[in-house]
């Protein structure tokens, strides 16, 4: 038996939404994938559900409240702290990435150009998710430091700024 992953996508654009719904679509049934529309909506969500989710991705341009201010929040609550928040974004920005890995930000992916893009985020996604769920079945506190966590070796993960290749942990 295979195991699988809970996802909460927390995107607002239409059309990401639909690419990103593809390419999990292609990976089989190891990714359970739930989506909301804004950081208020995923707080709702995230208070009301009996299992939490294995990681959170979110965009930082959101309504209500962006990515950045429910990555915050996420981290400022006893009950979410511990789950894993990625950011997934199309700022290159260092002040962005900063932000988010100062706040407690487990990765920080660039958004594809292309379907072949999306296909690569998905299938990396998906191998740190999967990643988390089966170290969260041994060790479920090994997770509150990102950059000593699963992601660290992942293709497309920008690791915190400051950090040396060398300095990054085994996976």
């Amino acid at each position: 038996m295979h195991a699988s992953a809970a996802i909460l996508l927390v995107e607002d654009n239409e059309i990401e939404t639909a690419l990103l719904r593809r390419a999990f679509s292609t990976i089989g049934s190891t990714i359970s994938l739930e989506h909301v529309w804004d950081g208020e909506e995923a707080l709702r969500l995230l208070s009301s559900v009996a299992r939490v989710p294995d990681l959170v991705i979110t965009c930082i341009n959101l309504p209500k409240f962006d990515g950045l201010i429910l990555l915050e929040k996420l981290k400022g609550m006893k009950a979410t702290r511990s789950i894993p928040v990625a950011i997934l974004t199309n700022s290159e920005r260092e002040e962005d990435r900063v932000k988010a890995f100062d706040s407690g930000a487990a990765g920080y992916f660039i958004k594809p150009t292309d379907g072949a893009g999306y296909d690569r985020l998905v299938r990396t996604v998906a191998t740190y998710a999967l990643a988390i769920r089966r170290k969260r079945d041994r060790q479920p506190t090994d997770l509150r430091e990102p950059s000593k966590g699963v992601a660290a070796g992942l293709p497309g993960f920008v690791p915190p700024l400051g950090t040396r290749h060398a300095e990054l942990p085994e996976t």
